[in-house]
C-alpha cells in the first residue's frame, strides 16, 4: 500500500503536523534536535504500535497531553493509531473497528533503519534474532504462534529455574525439545537463503561494485547449543548446574548468527563506515525477502541517511529506493545532500520553544 497522507496530534514536540506523501522518495530535513527523527517515530508508531526508541511507549506522548494520535492515509485504508496513557489501539477508519497489531504489522510492513540498525553487525544476540524473527514473522506462515509457543516454554523454564522446581520443569524441558528441530529448520533454511540471495541480487549490485568486500559476506547460523551434543542431552548433562545459577545455560533463547568476511568474524575488519554499509544492506535484503512473499512493498523509514553513510553510499541508496519505485521516508541534517535528481518529496523541520513544526 502507498501512503498518502499522515497526519500527527500530540506527539513528542508536536502539537499537530501533516505531511502528504509521495509514492517515492520523501525527505524530512532540518537542524539536530529540531524534531526529524520524533516524525519518524510517530509515523512507525502509527504502522506498528511500538516506538523504535523507548519501550515505555507513554513516553512518545507531548507533554501533558493525556492522549496523542497518528492518522495514516493509504490508497487502500486509513489508520487511526491512539496512544494514551495506559493504553495503545489502532482502528481502521473505513469501518471503525480495531485492528490487531499483527494485522497492523501485515497491512503496512516496514524497514526501519535507524541508529541501533547502523552497528548491526557488532549487534548483541537478541538483536540478530529480532532480525531473523522479523523476516520469519512475514514468509513463514505458521511462525508466529511457534515463536509464541517458545517465548512461553522459556518464560515457564525460567521460572522453573528461579523457583527450584525441578519436577514442574520436566515438562518444559520435554516441550523444548520438541519444538527445537522446527525452530532449527527454519532458521537454518532462512540463513541459507539469505547467503544465496545476498550475493545473488541484481537489485543490490551497484552496493557491490563500490563496496568490493561485499562479495566476502557471508553469514553462519548458530542454534544456541552444540549440535553434536544435540539439546536435549545439553539440558541433561546442565540440569543441576542451571538451577544453581537460576537460569538456562543453553537452548533456543541463545541462537544468533555470525556475518562472516569470508571466514572471519566481519566487525572485527570492517571500518566503522563499511559496518553501516552492510548493516543498510541487510535490512534492504530483509525488505525484498518480505516483498517476495507479501506482494507488498514494504515502508523503507531511514533516520539520520546523511550522517550515517559517506556521500557516494548514499547516492547509490538513494538510485537504489528510486530503481526499486520504493516509497520511503528519511530524515537528513542536509537539503543539499539529497540530490534533487531523484525528485524527492522534501519537508523542513524547525523547533521554536518546545514546539516543533514541519513544512514543505
Amino acid at each position: 500500500m502507498i501512503i498518502q497522507n499522515i497526519k500527527i496530534q500530540n506527539i513528542r514536540s508536536y502539537d499537530f503536523a501533516e505531511l502528504p506523501m509521495e509514492s517515492g522518495i520523501n525527505a524530512i530535513y532540518g537542524k539536530n534536535g529540531s524534531g526529524k527523527t520524533s516524525l519518524l517515530e510517530a509515523i512507525y508508531f502509527g504502522l506498528s504500535l511500538k516506538s523504535f526508541k523507548t519501550s515505555k511507549t507513554e513516553q512518545i506522548l507531548r507533554n501533558n497531553e493525556l492522549k496523542g494520535e497518528i492518522l495514516i492515509t493509504s490508497n487502500r485504508k486509513t489508520i487511526r493509531a491512539i496512544k494514551n496513557k495506559t493504553s495503545t489501539i489502532a482502528i481502521d477508519e473505513n469501518n471503525e473497528k480495531k485492528i490487531a497489531r499483527k494485522d497492523l504489522l501485515m497491512l503496512f510492513p516496514t524497514c526501519l533503519i535507524e541508529n541501533k540498525e547502523f552497528s548491526f553487525t557488532d549487534a548483541q544476540p537478541d538483536y540478530k534474532r529480532k532480525y531473523l524473527n522479523k523476516i520469519l514473522f512475514y514468509v513463514e506462515q505458521d511462525f508466529d504462534n511457534l515463536h509464541e509457543k517458545l517465548s512461553k516454554i522459556h518464560k515457564q523454564r525460567l521460572f522453573c529455574l528461579r523457583n527450584g522446581q525441578k519436577n514442574e520443569i520436566l515438562v518444559w524441558n520435554k516441550a523444548l525439545i520438541e519444538i527445537e528441530p522446527q525452530i532449527t529448520t527454519l532458521n537454518k533454511r532462512l540463513i541459507n537463503d539469505l547467503n544465496n540471495f545476498f550475493t545473488s541480487n541484481s537489485n543490490l549490485s551497484s552496493f557491490f561494485v563500490k563496496n568490493d568486500w561485499l562479495k566476502g559476506i557471508n553469514f553462519q547460523y548458530k542454534p544456541g547449543f552444540d549440535e553434536n551434543i544435540g539439546l536435549e542431552k545439553h539440558i541433561h548433562n546442565n540440569f543441576e548446574k542451571e538451577f544453581m545459577i537460576n537460569k538456562p545455560l543453553v537452548g533456543l533463547h541463545k541462537r544468533n548468527f555470525n556475518i562472516l568476511l569470508d571466514r572471519d568474524i566481519a566487525s572485527s575488519i570492517l571500518s566503522r563506515g563499511q559496518q553501516k554499509v552492510l548493516s543498510c544492506i541487510l535490512h534492504l535484503v530483509s525488505k525484498e525477502f518480505i516483498e517476495k512473499s507479501l506482494k507488498i512493498q514494504p515502508l523503507v523509514l531511514i533516520d539520520d541517511i546523511c550522517s550515517e553513510l559517506d556521500k557516494e553510499n548514499q547516492h547509490l541508496m538513494l538510485k537504489y529506493l528510486n530503481n526499486m519505485n520504493t516509497q520511503a521516508i528519511l530524515t537528513s541534517i542536509e537539503k543539499i545532500a539529497l540530490d534533487p535528481k531523484f525528485n524527492v518529496n522534501l519537508f523542513h523541520v524547525e523547533q521554536k520553544g518546545d514546539i516543533s513544526n514541519v513544512k514543505r
